[in-house]
């Protein structure tokens, strides 16, 4: 059995848990760090699954001897073994696949060829080569490739840099530190160090472990001889960045121990940090006065960029920005995102902020095109380039249309969005008993509220009904519904988000080109 099928069958005995758990007893078990899952029952599993129990039992047999290993807990009972958290249980899955075995052996060059990789892990040519096929497609997508021979990745450094944080980063989930070599707890203090320097504001702590995951990589490939020199490498962000390994050697006790690098590569490894703080970016969500702080700086040292940003969120012909219709906060992150686009395509003839996005959350995929705000996209960046004379972005404005269009419109479908879900609450006439079940409905954006009306019930997406009332089925057509109580707990709640939001899903994919 595969590493998958296990860890496949882990996630189903606890989701199963889960599922029979009431919302207030799971908060209730985690506040007091007790066990969710305290027993197994594979017939169940088996039947959720639709296999048949002789191969749900062996896959749990091959689990749990795996589990028993990762917790070095012989005999250990099922409510240790299946409370682990499950990012742990994926890690160590993911630890023992060829594949990133595979990845370390690049990163660390610990065997001097193919045929040596091959021997260690005791398997034939085509058989890794097959297994390899996913990690291989992905970093073709960042425009990386693999030297079977050699060992070796190539391409331009600064992609083969964020290729193999990403990487190692959807490896771990965080879960995990993977640099055996570096010390997190050093790579910790340079960071918080580097963020200082740069005044980039404190990000959140996922952000920070992903900067860590690139110091690492970078610092790595330093020493294997592929420094990044400020005179050789073209860098789109004209910032003065300060050396950062002399800051570091002062600032930090003890001193981080960098390899020797030339002044012109300490002033290169530098200028690659600051791009990648701007590439995440840290400032996406942070306060109104680091936002302008961040602006202002693409104002002053890029205004190229800050130009093309700024004055396209000003102009694009679109009724949501117009009005005011976005949050503010929601109109900083299209800000914020689309300075990271402009930096990305600038550094690499490309978008791989869409490229990391769209791999890691496949719900973008579903959204539906829209030539309508394409063309207004493609109109308004035309517009700016020409009128500004921005020349340096003349070559890349299919590359911007494309990028900047599908950030709005994943933006906008969510807080504007083409089409609702219509619902109509059949219920006592009484606000007070249902006023939360009103105030949740009447907070989603993408929600319709329709009239109860017996005549208008046919024209609803959903029936929500208090009571089971006969005529509400003979008038309610082709509607769903959803039955309520005036008690009803909150797991009610989040089964009626799952079930609105699969029917707006389901809406969108038929008539989602709305224009805006």
């Amino acid at each position: 059995m595969s590493e998958s099928e296990k860890m496949s069958l882990f996630r189903r005995i606890v989701n199963a848990r889960v599922a029979q758990t009431p919302v207030e007893d799971r908060l209730a078990l985690e506040r007091d760090n007790k066990p969710l899952v305290k027993d197994v029952n594979l017939k169940q599993i088996a039947s959720l699954t639709g296999r048949n129990y002789g191969s749900v039992y062996n896959t749990y047999n091959g689990l749990v001897e795996a589990l028993e290993e990762m917790t070095h807990h012989k005999s250990a009972p099922t409510k240790k073994l299946f409370n682990e958290h499950s990012s742990k249980v994926r890690l160590y899955f993911v630890q023992q696949g060829q594949p990133y075995k595979f990845l370390e052996a690049l990163l660390y060059h610990r065997f001097s060829n193919f045929e040596d990789f091959l021997a260690h892990e005791d398997t034939s040519k085509a058989t890794m080569l097959r297994h390899l096929k996913p990690v291989r497609d992905f970093a073709r997508k960042f425009g990386v490739r693999f030297s079977y021979e050699t060992l070796s990745l190539q391409g331009d450094e600064k992609r083969i840099r964020v290729f193999l944080t990403i990487i190692f980063w959807m490896a771990t989930d965080g879960a995990g530190w993977p640099f055996e070599d570096t010390d997190r707890d050093q790579k910790s203090r340079e960071v918080d160090a580097i963020i200082k320097m740069f005044d980039m504001g404190r990000p959140n702590l996922v952000t920070r472990e992903i900067a860590m995951y690139y110091a690492a990589v970078a610092e790595q490939r330093a020493k294997d001889g592929h420094s990044l020199s400020l005179q050789n490498t073209h860098f789109a962000l004209k910032y003065p960045v300060p050396n950062v390994f002399e800051e570091m050697t002062e600032q930090l006790d003890p001193a981080p121990q960098f390899g020797p690098m030339s002044i012109g590569e300490q002033m290169g490894e530098s200028a690659a940090l600051f791009f990648l703080f701007n590439f995440l970016p840290f400032y996406v969500t942070a306060g109104t006065d680091l936002k302008s702080m961040v602006v202002k700086r693409f104002e002053r040292y890029n205004p190229e960029i800050h130009t093309l940003v700024t004055e396209f969120l000003t102009k694009l012909p679109v009724d949501f920005i117009a009005d005011g219709m976005l949050p503010e906060a929601t109109m900083n992150m299209l800000l914020a995102n689309l300075l990271a686009v402009t930096v990305s395509i600038l550094e690499f003839g490309e978008d791989l902020t869409e490229t990391i996005a769209y791999e890691v959350n496949e719900k973008l995929h579903q959204t539906p095109d829209n030539p309508t705000l394409r063309k207004k996209v493609r109109q308004t960046l035309e517009h700016i380039v020409f009128s500004h004379e921005l020349d340096d972005f003349s070559d890349y404005l299919d590359t911007l249309t494309g990028s900047f269009y599908r950030n709005v419109l994943q933006l906008v479908v969510q807080f504007v969005p083409p089409v609702k879900v219509k619902v109509a609450v059949v219920i006592e006439q009484t606000l007070l008993g249902y006023i939360d079940l009103l105030a949740f409905l009447m907070s989603q954006p993408w929600v319709e509220l329709t009239s109860p009306d017996n005549e208008d019930l046919d024209q609803a997406d959903l029936v929500i009904m208090s009571s089971t009332v006969p005529d509400v089925y003979e008038k309610k057509g082709n509607a769903l519904t959803f039955k309520w109580a005036s008690t009803s707990s909150n797991d009610w709640y989040g089964e009626l988000y799952a079930t609105l939001r699969q029917i707006w899903d389901d809406k969108l994919s038929v008539d989602g080109d709305g224009d805006y």
